[in-house]
Order: C-alpha cells, then sequence, then structure tokens
C-alpha cells in the first residue's frame, strides 16, 4: 500500500535536518523587547589611522574617553501562519577628543541606525516564504558588512554611509527526504565619500571604491540520509555592479578618467555541504565547491576571469543553555577598498580589482557563576588583492574581544569588556592597531 505522507509529519523530518543549524538566541516570552546600554570607554585610535604615518587632513592617529548610548527596540508578532519581525537600534558614541585641531572630525557624536525587517508565512508546514531587510547608516565597517560576511574594508569611513541588505527565499519540502530553498537577495552600498584631494593622500574616494549593488540568487537542493545528517548540492549566481560616478583613478598617458565600472564581477558557485548533528551538543555545517569570477568590462592589464575555491564550514558545541562555542571557516572572492598605490595609473595597467579572503573565527560564552558569563570573541581575515600593481599582496586582519556581564537582577547587567583590532599590510601605509575598554550598564524589560 502506497504511504501517504500528511504535512505535520513532513515538517517533523524537515525540522531535524533540511534546515540548516543556525545559533539563535532564546525565543522572547512577549512579542516585544526593549533594552538600553549605557557604557564609558577608552579608544587609543579611533581614526584607525596608521601607526607611524599620518594623512594631513584625513587621519590623525587620536585618542579619546567617550560614552556610547545604545538603545534597542524589537517587536515579534504571530497571527495564524504568518510571523513578522521589527528590530530598530542607535547606537551613539561621543568622543570627548572630537573638534581638536588634526581631528579627523569636528562631529562629536558618532551615530549608527540599524533597522531590520522579517516577514515569515508557512502555507502549512511543507512550505514557507520569508522576506527581510537589514538598512543601516553608519562609519563603522564592521557594522557596514552584513551578519556573516566578510570585510571589504578595516578602516573607519566618515559620513553617513548606507547599506541596505534585503531579499527573499522559498522553502519546499517536496517529499519526506528531499527539499530546496530558492532565495534571492542583494546587498546596496552607498558611501557619502565622493571626492578625491590629492593633497591629502586621497587618491580615489571611498564612493568609487566601494559604492556597489551586489545580486544573488541561489538554488540548493536537499535530502535527509538520516535523521540527523542532510546532503545538499547547489548553485548560487553573483553580480557586482560597481555603480558610483565618481572616477576609479586617472590614466597617466591619456588622462582619461577610469570608471569603477571596470571592476564589476558576475560569480558562478557550485557547491556540495551537509549539515550534520551528532548529539544535542555537537553540530556541524558545511559548504566546499568552487567559484568562477568573470569581469564583463575588464581592459588592459586585468584578468577577464579566474576560479577559487569556495569554503563555509562552522562547528557549534552547545556546553548549556547559555555556554556554546562556534568555530568556522570562509573564504571566497570579496570587494576591496584597494584601486591604486598612487592617484594614476600607467598605460596597460589595470586596478586591483578585488581580493581572495579567508576568514578563521571563534565565539564562545561561558558560564562562570549563575549571575557571570564570560564571552570572547576572535576573527582573522587574510585578503590578497587581485589585479593591478599590488596584485599577490596582502591584508591581514586581526580582531579580538573579551566581555564579562553579570547579572545584577532580571532586568540590570553590568559589564566590563576589552577590544583589539590590528590591520597588518603590504600597503604599510594601510597599517594600524587600536585598543578599547569599557565599562557599563544595560537594562532590559
Amino acid at each position: 500500500m502506497k504511504t501517504i505522507v500528511t504535512c505535520a509529519s513532513i515538517a517533523a523530518v524537515g525540522a531535524t535536518g533540511l534546515q540548516a543549524q543556525e545559533l539563535r538566541d532564546p525565543e522572547p516570552q512577549k512579542p516585544w523587547s526593549v533594552a538600553a546600554t549605557v557604557r564609558g570607554f577608552y579608544d587609543d585610535n579611533y581614526t584607525t589611522a596608521p601607526n607611524n604615518q599620518t594623512l594631513p587632513g584625513v587621519r590623525d592617529k587620536r585618542a579619546s574617553w567617550g560614552v556610547n548610548v545604545n538603545p534597542y527596540f524589537n517587536v515579534e508578532l504571530l497571527q495564524d501562519l504568518t510571523t513578522i519581525r521589527f528590530m530598530y537600534e542607535w547606537d551613539g558614541r561621543y568622543y570627548a577628543d572630537r573638534g581638536n585641531v588634526g581631528n579627523q572630525s569636528n562631529e562629536k557624536w558618532d551615530n549608527t541606525h540599524q533597522v531590520k525587517l522579517g516577514v515569515n508565512h508557512e502555507f502549512c508546514e511543507r512550505y514557507d516564504i520569508e522576506v527581510y531587510d537589514s538598512f543601516v547608516v553608519s562609519q563603522r565597517p564592521d557594522v557596514l558588512a552584513p551578519a556573516g560576511a566578510q570585510l571589504a574594508e578595516f578602516t573607519r569611513t566618515l559620513g553617513n554611509n548606507i547599506r541596505n541588505y534585503g531579499g527573499a527565499a522559498f522553502n519546499g519540502l517536496w517529499t519526506e527526504r528531499i527539499g530546496s530553498r530558492i532565495e534571492y537577495s542583494n546587498t546596496f552600498y552607498d558611501y557619502e565619500q565622493d571626492t578625491i584631494n590629492p593633497a591629502a593622500g586621497v587618491f580615489t574616494s571611498r564612493s568609487a571604491l566601494l559604492d556597489r549593488m551586489e545580486h544573488r540568487a541561489t538554488l540548493d537542493v536537499r535530502k535527509q540520509f538520516q535523521p540527523t545528517t542532510v546532503g545538499l548540492f547547489g548553485y548560487r549566481f553573483q553580480y557586482v555592479d560597481q555603480n558610483s560616478n565618481s572616477p576609479l583613478g586617472f590614466d597617466v598617458t591619456s588622462g582619461s578618467a577610469i570608471m569603477p565600472s571596470v571592476r564589476n564581477r558576475s560569480s558562478h558557485f557550485f557547491f556540495v555541504g551537509s549539515d550534520h548533528t551528532f548529539n544535542e551538543q555537537h553540530s556541524i555545517t558545511g559548504r566546499l565547491g568552487v567559484e568562477y569570477a568573470n569581469y564583463p568590462n575588464a581592459t588592459a592589464g586585468m584578468k577577464d576571469n579566474r576560479w577559487l575555491p569556495y569554503v563555509d564550514v562552522m562547528y557549534q558545541f552547545l556546553m548549556t543553555d547559555k555556554s556554546r562555542f562556534q568555530f568556522g571557516v570562509k573564504n571566497e572572492m570579496t570587494q576591496t577598498d584597494i584601486a591604486y598605490a598612487t592617484l594614476g595609473s600607467a598605460a596597460g595597467t589595470g586596478p586591483t580589482q578585488d581580493a581572495q579572503s579567508t576568514s578563521v573565527y571563534a565565539n564562545v560564552s561561558y558560564d562562570i557563576t549563575a549571575r557571570l558569563t564570560a564571552m570572547g570573541r576572535g576573527y582573522l581575515q587574510f585578503s590578497k588583492w587581485n589585479g593591478g600593481v599590488l596584485n599577490g599582496q596582502l591584508d591581514s586582519w586581526y580582531t579580538a574581544d573579551i566581555n564579562f556581564n553579570y547579572e545584577i537582577n532580571r532586568y540590570l547587567d553590568a559589564e566590563l569588556g576589552y577590544a583589539y583590532d590590528r590591520l597588518d599590510s603590504d600597503l604599510g601605509i594601510r597599517r594600524y592597531s587600536r585598543n578599547r575598554v569599557y565599562f557599563g550598564f544595560r537594562a532590559t524589560y
């Protein structure tokens, strides 16, 4: 007799494996929450300026005491089979040093605004659709990069720089063991700086280097081999459209402008992967494959195409409800804020096209006592430039932080932390280090 499988039974299969294992915060106990953090801090290089060099009028190394104010609001509404999530966060940082001669900016405050919206609708347990969007205005490179993405830049950028990441995905469970995910997303970047100032060392504007629209379309097919094991194969198409109207550089021979569109890139990803749960504590997700990149507007001195490995692997260990450990490795092509080492380009010499970036990261949280929790993070990213006079040279980015959180009561926490950033580069003018310490309180309701 032919077996008839209901939506409910199919959903049970999908929940165990067909969806990738993710680290999520516990479900909220009410549909909304508010929180606010107030910190005092000291930052010994808030301009992310080079250690032993100065760029007059651009980035002089400065240290400052300051205050960080960070309110947060989140709401989650469930209506039948539809879930709507909304989040807004403001991060304001006051620097007492601002306004001094030779400073990067006279503005005392750095302001970061983040808005997130997500809608998920289940047609039944077998099929669902999700729509999401994340909008950011910031000067911080770590915030401007979407969650989980490798960094294209490592220095603070003046101005109200915009990043918007949005998309939609359909998840289907077609049989008891086979499902798929179809997703489209795009990321839009708009940097305020669109002029150059050679006298101040600004040879290419941030707009020319980093303004772009990234389109991604992904299809993967998944099969459940065991209750705890899912295998998949997939394909992703990505197109990077460099859309700034500011010149990337100039040909020193002809004097003609070189526009950012010469760095446009289309990529094809082919990968296989697996999501495996060893037990209630240990799980691993992995994607391995290749990326083929093509440059439709490449000019003299630029490569038309290249191949490179694609890697995205993460291991997770849940020690307790609050104590956990993550370790991951990722490798793919990324944008870069490097094009030329000088203002111009010699005849037949193209710009740096992009970078091959490999990142290694680890996150851990541990309950020292019932009220005291320690959290630590470490992140390394090695980026090798492709094309131009800097072809094959490296950026090495290191960042680590540790935080101690003490629960005073169910609504109020005290925290103490330290963060270290360092950029090593074959282009010496980029090298810098940064130390930050902070102490404050966080209220949640």
